[in-house]
């Protein structure tokens, strides 16, 4: 019998365990064992990035910020759209710019998941400036009495679970009284708060 000559073709049963054979699988097992360790190096390189968006640490005003017990979405609407426009509608524009100051605060402690201890900082020393202008305590009109009933029933109403968040309210019911006194303290204490409250701890 002639033995096979070099150019004859080969059978599909030699082709294939030609190609896979036991180093072919090798391979295989090592590139699998080599996608599976990247895939995890990858996660933990990406695990500190996708921590710090999700509690982000010092901002640039100074303040870190952390998660806000106080925030509930359903009284941020319904402050924004029963409340907000109160400030904007007084004659007595003392009054107006230290209501509206006093209930930005209230707001940032509503609305945000994160709070800005800066930007409520900024809010306290605009109502200390402001409670201290002659005009704050001047005799109200009608309509600017009847804006300042609507801020303190409206305010009255709003809930926080906690003490700074009950300081927030009751600092701005105290400014539609134009309660020059408490008013000022009320924002010395808040501010001094700022540094003890662990979301605007530094």
């Amino acid at each position: 019998m002639q033995p096979q000559q070099q150019g004859q073709t080969q059978s599909p049963a030699d082709i294939f365990s030609s190609i896979f054979n036991a180093q072919f699988f090798n391979n295989i097992i090592v590139l699998l064992m080599m996608f599976a360790m990247m895939k995890v190096f990858l996660k933990v390189l990406g695990e500190p990035a996708r921590a710090s968006s999700r509690v982000p640490g010092r901002t640039t005003t100074g303040w870190s910020l952390r998660e806000n017990p106080d925030r509930s979405e359903r009284q941020s609407v319904g402050q924004e759209l029963e409340l907000e426009h109160i400030a904007g509608a007084m004659d007595n524009r003392s009054l107006g710019i230290a209501l509206e100051a006093a209930g930005d605060v209230t707001r940032e402690l509503l609305g945000r998941q994160y709070a800005d201890g800066a930007y409520i900082a900024e809010k306290l020393k605009k109502v200390q400036r402001v409670v201290t202008e002659p005009e704050f305590k001047a005799k109200l009109s009608a309509d600017d009495e009847a804006l300042a009933n609507k801020a303190i029933n409206g305010y009255a109403e709003l809930e926080f679970k906690t003490g700074f968040g009950r300081k927030a309210k009751a600092l701005v019911m105290s400014v539609a009284r134009q309660d020059v006194g408490y008013s000022k303290s009320m924002a010395e204490s808040m501010l001094r708060e700022l540094n003890e409250d662990v979301r605007f701890k530094k």
